[in-house]
């Protein structure tokens, strides 16, 4: 019984680690869009100054320094790619909840502002750290906040706002979308239910899993019409 019990928690730790892999693979997909985006910005403003120096081979010295910053801005997004791509397992550390979350809304930056949708961060300097695996809350918020975008058709509002207890820290990501059915909460977490006609339907039963293998909860108050309040509850630093 033990060897069957054992060998059931193998296949299921197995295929979780299959479907969280599936799941970042669609994750991957949509942000390499937004990437090219924002390659595609400081490539144009290089790619018009050398050509000015071909007609005009004197550099300035604010020539120098656009191209200097616009390599540093493409540096700075691969890294920020490359970052959330290439990191595996559990990996547990201190956490700064506002660094992380600003890291998150640089990868969804080409989504955000394609959809006109303004992000406003409340209280979230002064959160305390927490321990967890970075790369694993980057891909909760992550899916949290492409949701939140998703949502909102007609562009709109995303706030982010933060509050802590003495045990606990949470992160609120409100929108102000078309909401979630009453008939459909109790299916919001199952693994591969969509109410989109393109994706996996593992994002949010991922984001919940990995919240809890945190040792805290995901939860959310939506109201049809009105939008959503998605909530991460974590442990704070030393407390899990």
């Amino acid at each position: 019984m033990q060897l069957k019990t054992a060998r059931e928690k193998m296949e299921e730790a197995y295929t979780y680690t299959h479907l969280m892999q599936a799941e970042k693979l669609s994750s991957i997909g949509q942000i390499s869009a937004g990437l090219a985006h924002e390659l595609k910005n400081p490539l144009t403003t290089l790619k018009m100054l050398f050509q000015a120096f071909k007609e005009q081979p004197d550099m300035t010295v604010e020539d120098a320094e656009v191209i200097s910053n616009e390599i540093e801005k493409m540096d700075g997004i691969i890294t920020n790619f490359m970052g959330f791509v290439k990191q595996k397992g559990f990996k547990f550390s201190e956490t700064d909840l506002n660094e992380l979350i600003d890291r998150v809304l640089s990868l969804a930056t080409y989504d955000i502002e394609n959809a006109d949708i303004v992000v406003k961060k409340d209280i979230l300097e002064n959160l305390p750290h927490v321990q967890a695996d970075r790369a694993l809350l980057e891909h909760v918020f992550l899916n949290l906040i492409i949701n939140a975008v998703d949502s909102m058709h007609d562009g709109g509002e995303i706030r982010i706002s933060g509050k802590a207890d003495d045990s606990f820290v949470e992160v609120m990501i409100w929108d102000k979308g078309s909401g979630i059915a009453s008939d459909l909460h109790a299916k919001i977490f199952d693994p591969f239910f969509t109410t989109k006609t393109e994706g996996t339907g593992l994002g949010l039963s991922i984001a919940y899993n990995i919240v809890n293998s945190h040792g805290g909860k995901l939860f959310f108050n939506s109201k049809e019409g009105k939008g959503t309040v998605f909530t991460v509850r974590l442990p704070k630093d030393g407390d899990k």
